[in-house]
């Protein structure tokens, strides 16, 4: 008798490589292919979103999409349509035509993959007319997607309520929803599974302690340096654009001291990155910004680094933050309720920093609207002093958690399996 097919899983990844999203994406496939768990993953990406056009003759069992709004649509509507399309044209397998590729047999080129997939006007407008019956074709493949940038009310009444609804849109025709945290679970009515973020390539052994004084000296009071070490860093990491705290930072800050972003400047945003030279000329920070850091040279960049700073206050889940974990150093992080997650799941990996109002001492309350849930922590200014002061506290003596990617395609498989 002739060993009955595994079951098929097509992910469908939008964006370029470099992007946080597209390559979670990309390296969940790696990690499903060199895993073993009875599942055939095959892989359909596409480096622009003008590239969606549904397939005609994709077959899978299940269609896995990592999802976020503005990679596959101009508007976090028609982002959900798009993936409707994709699954409307989908059916349950049979021989793929060399639509979909297997990364284990060596792959495409994106190119190639993106020309594979893309469909004529009138696959579009069957396409169309046939998203109404997601979720009633027998023969469709399962959608599972994992969502990133989760909609949060701190966006602004009109973006959020857009966001919103785009999203709920998604989640209503999948039929299971994958998230990085419990905070953004709660954004959905219906159950998502949350699979937190991984630990990539964690650093087995930390540096040595001499290290931690090879790359920092005190800062007194009056922000003047002593000493004749490197001048002291203050280092975020990831693409750099408004809303995730840079100027916070640059304020915190002590005179004298590096605030170093690690990371290029989003596309759109070069007036952002001289509004905050501006302001750190003003404070007497220097302000460096290094542009894409290659994954060749991230260790050192962030070994270079005094204090790991991660003052995005709204984020609903942070690969950046991981990547600092990942590297042995515990990070100064804004208050809230992602970051409590964070430390409640893994303890002295982080430090939370609150905001000081007027009148307030170095020991705040953090109660933003949606935030945590209270509690007395350092403002920011005392947690990124407090850890110049003492550099070795930036480090971590014991190796990263072991939460990869093995762990994470563990986690996918059941959740596949189960609608297989």
């Amino acid at each position: 008798m002739a060993a009955a097919a595994r079951p098929v899983v097509c992910h469908v990844v939008v964006g370029p490589p470099h992007h946080g999203v597209t390559r979670y994406g990309l390296a969940l496939v790696d990690a499903c292919t060199s895993s073993p768990g009875g599942l055939t993953h095959r892989l359909v990406h596409l480096g622009d979103r003008e590239d969606l056009t549904p397939p005609s003759s994709v077959e899978a069992d299940i269609i896995h999409v990592t999802f976020t709004d503005h990679l596959f649509g101009s508007d976090p509507a028609s982002a959900a349509r798009a993936v409707a399309r994709l699954v409307a044209e989908a059916r349950r397998p049979g021989p793929a035509a060399g639509l979909l590729y297997d990364p284990a047999d060596g792959g495409a080129p994106a190119g190639e993959a993106a020309q594979a997939v893309s469909g004529t006007g009138e696959e579009s407008r069957r396409a169309g007319e046939a998203e109404e019956r997601i979720g009633e074709a027998g023969d469709r493949p399962r959608l599972t997607v994992s969502v990133h940038d989760v909609p949060q009310p701190a966006e602004g009444e009109d973006r959020y309520a857009r966001r919103a609804r785009g999203y709920a849109a998604l989640a209503e025709q999948a039929d299971a929803v994958v998230v990085n945290s419990a905070h953004e679970a709660a954004f959905f009515d219906s159950d998502a599974s949350v699979i937190p973020l991984p630990i990539e390539d964690p650093r087995p052994q930390p540096p040595v302690a001499a290290r931690c004084e090879d790359v920092s000296r005190q800062v007194d009071g009056a922000g003047d340096t002593t000493g004749d070490a490197a001048v002291p860093t203050v280092g975020l990491l990831g693409f750099v654009y408004p809303g995730k705290g840079y100027e916070r930072v640059i304020e915190a800050a002590p005179a004298g001291v590096l605030v170093r972003a690690l990371g290029a400047v989003a596309t759109g945003h070069d007036d952002y990155a001289a509004q905050l030279s501006a302001l750190a000329a003003e404070r007497g920070v220097d302000f460096e910004v290094s542009g894409y850091v290659p994954d060749s040279a991230l260790a050192a960049e962030l070994d270079a680094v005094t204090v790991p700073v991660c003052p995005h206050r709204h984020v609903s889940a942070s690969g950046s933050l991981n990547t600092w974990i990942a590297h042995n150093r515990r990070v100064v992080v804004a208050d809230g309720p992602y970051m409590r997650e964070v430390a409640e799941r893994w303890s002295e990996r982080v430090v939370l920093a609150g905001e000081r109002g007027p009148g307030q001492g170095a020991a705040v309350v953090h109660d933003a609207p949606g935030g945590a849930s209270g509690g007395d922590v350092p403002d920011l200014a005392s947690a990124i002093e407090s850890m110049l002061g003492d550099p070795a506290s930036a480090w971590c003596a014991e190796p990263p958690p072991a939460w990869g990617w093995p762990e994470l395609v563990a986690a996918y498989t059941r959740l596949w399996s189960e609608l297989t």
